[in-house]
Protein backbone atom coordinates (compact mmCIF):
# COMPACT_ATOMS: atom_id res chain seq x y z
CA UNK A 1 0.00 0.00 0.00
CA UNK A 2 1.27 3.47 -0.87
CA UNK A 3 0.47 6.23 1.58
CA UNK A 4 -0.33 9.49 -0.15
CA UNK A 5 -0.52 12.55 2.10
CA UNK A 6 -2.41 14.66 -0.43
CA UNK A 7 -5.96 13.52 0.16
CA UNK A 8 -7.27 16.94 1.15
CA UNK A 9 -6.61 20.39 -0.21
CA UNK A 10 -4.10 22.55 1.65
CA UNK A 11 -6.40 25.59 1.45
CA UNK A 12 -9.83 26.41 0.08
CA UNK A 13 -9.66 28.09 -3.33
CA UNK A 14 -13.28 29.20 -3.30
CA UNK A 15 -13.94 27.26 -6.55
CA UNK A 16 -15.27 24.06 -4.96
CA UNK A 17 -13.99 21.19 -2.86
CA UNK A 18 -14.01 18.69 -5.75
CA UNK A 19 -11.86 20.94 -7.91
CA UNK A 20 -9.51 21.59 -4.99
CA UNK A 21 -9.22 17.85 -4.29
CA UNK A 22 -8.44 17.12 -7.95
CA UNK A 23 -5.76 19.84 -8.14
CA UNK A 24 -4.28 18.64 -4.83
CA UNK A 25 -4.22 15.07 -6.16
CA UNK A 26 -2.49 16.19 -9.37
CA UNK A 27 0.15 18.13 -7.46
CA UNK A 28 0.83 15.17 -5.19
CA UNK A 29 1.05 12.60 -7.96
CA UNK A 30 2.82 14.70 -10.58
CA UNK A 31 4.93 17.07 -8.46
CA UNK A 32 5.31 15.21 -5.16
CA UNK A 33 3.97 18.04 -3.05
CA UNK A 34 0.85 19.89 -1.99
CA UNK A 35 -0.16 22.87 -4.13
CA UNK A 36 0.66 26.37 -2.98
CA UNK A 37 -2.43 28.50 -2.28
CA UNK A 38 -1.93 30.58 -5.45
CA UNK A 39 -1.49 27.47 -7.61
CA UNK A 40 -4.58 25.85 -6.12
CA UNK A 41 -6.65 28.97 -6.81
CA UNK A 42 -5.25 29.23 -10.34
CA UNK A 43 -5.93 25.64 -11.44
CA UNK A 44 -9.27 25.34 -9.60
CA UNK A 45 -10.29 28.67 -11.09
CA UNK A 46 -9.33 27.51 -14.59
CA UNK A 47 -11.60 24.48 -14.18
CA UNK A 48 -14.41 26.67 -12.82
CA UNK A 49 -14.01 28.79 -15.98
CA UNK A 50 -14.54 25.71 -18.16
CA UNK A 51 -11.09 24.22 -18.71
CA UNK A 52 -11.44 20.42 -18.71
CA UNK A 53 -9.75 18.47 -15.89
CA UNK A 54 -7.83 16.48 -18.50
CA UNK A 55 -6.29 19.73 -19.82
CA UNK A 56 -5.23 20.74 -16.30
CA UNK A 57 -3.71 17.29 -15.75
CA UNK A 58 -1.88 17.55 -19.07
CA UNK A 59 -0.50 21.02 -18.26
CA UNK A 60 0.79 19.93 -14.84
CA UNK A 61 2.21 16.64 -16.11
CA UNK A 62 4.06 18.41 -18.94
CA UNK A 63 5.52 21.14 -16.71
CA UNK A 64 9.25 21.55 -16.12
CA UNK A 65 8.63 20.95 -12.41
CA UNK A 66 7.12 17.54 -13.23
CA UNK A 67 10.06 16.65 -15.47
CA UNK A 68 12.46 17.55 -12.64
CA UNK A 69 10.39 15.54 -10.14
CA UNK A 70 10.11 12.49 -12.41
CA UNK A 71 13.87 12.50 -13.04
CA UNK A 72 14.72 12.20 -9.35
CA UNK A 73 15.28 8.69 -8.04
CA UNK A 74 12.62 7.43 -5.67
CA UNK A 75 13.85 7.25 -2.05
CA UNK A 76 14.21 3.90 -0.33
CA UNK A 77 13.26 2.93 3.20
CA UNK A 78 10.53 4.57 5.30
CA UNK A 79 10.21 7.53 2.92
CA UNK A 80 9.15 5.17 0.13
CA UNK A 81 5.68 5.10 1.73
CA UNK A 82 5.03 8.71 0.73
CA UNK A 83 6.60 8.65 -2.71
CA UNK A 84 4.76 9.16 -5.97
CA UNK A 85 4.20 5.86 -7.75
CA UNK A 86 4.32 7.66 -11.11
CA UNK A 87 1.48 5.50 -12.36
CA UNK A 88 -1.30 6.31 -14.82
CA UNK A 89 -2.65 9.56 -13.45
CA UNK A 90 -6.27 9.77 -14.51
CA UNK A 91 -6.94 6.10 -13.80
CA UNK A 92 -5.70 6.66 -10.24
CA UNK A 93 -8.09 9.60 -9.62
CA UNK A 94 -11.14 8.30 -7.79
CA UNK A 95 -13.27 11.45 -7.95
CA UNK A 96 -15.53 12.81 -10.66
CA UNK A 97 -13.98 14.39 -13.75
CA UNK A 98 -17.09 16.26 -14.84
CA UNK A 99 -16.47 19.23 -12.59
Amino acid sequence: MVLRPWGAAAVNSGFGATRDAFVTFLHGEELGRLPEPDGLRFWSGRMAAGVKPQAVACAISHSSEHRDFAARPAPAGPMALTVNTRGPLLRAWRGPLAL
